[in-house]
């Protein structure tokens, strides 16, 4: 990598690690989805293999920037800082879900994080999963 590079150590790490967490939820919705068939409605879209576009676009995003995914979009709520236990509610249908149970796998809204504040410090940033400035 260049050395002047505008990503810092704890920026990659951040980033790795929001790649890491998507891959994870994604897995464990197919591993539902493929071993306890009907447990979730319908179909699911994952985005196993998008990781790296979903956190380098969210990565690149302005504070004031609006987020609106339309296709594979769990990873999207999870690098913003949406609980995935909530998401997990949703994709199974259960009134816990972030929709009420609504939604279900496809479509999630997570209005607490749509506008998260922007970060100060790296210290902060390894902390929270949402998007560093």
């Amino acid at each position: 990598m260049p050395e002047n590079s505008e990503f810092d150590k704890d920026r990659l790490v951040w980033m790795y690690t929001q790649m890491v967490r998507i891959r994870e939820f994604e897995e464990s919705v197919k591993r539902a989805f493929i071993d306890h068939p009907g447990v979730i409605r319908g179909h699911t879209h994952l985005g196993d293999g998008a990781e790296a576009s979903i956190v380098g676009a969210l990565t690149t995003r302005h504070a004031d920037d609006l987020v609106m995914p339309s296709y594979r979009c769990h990873g999207y709520p999870i690098v913003l800082g949406t609980s995935t236990r909530f998401m997990m509610a949703e994709v199974f249908g259960r009134k816990d879900g972030l929709c009420k149970g609504f939604g279900g796998s496809m479509h999630l809204s997570d209005p607490a994080h749509h506008f998260p504040e922007p970060r100060e410090s790296s210290d902060k940033l390894l902390r929270t999963p949402r998007v560093p400035p």
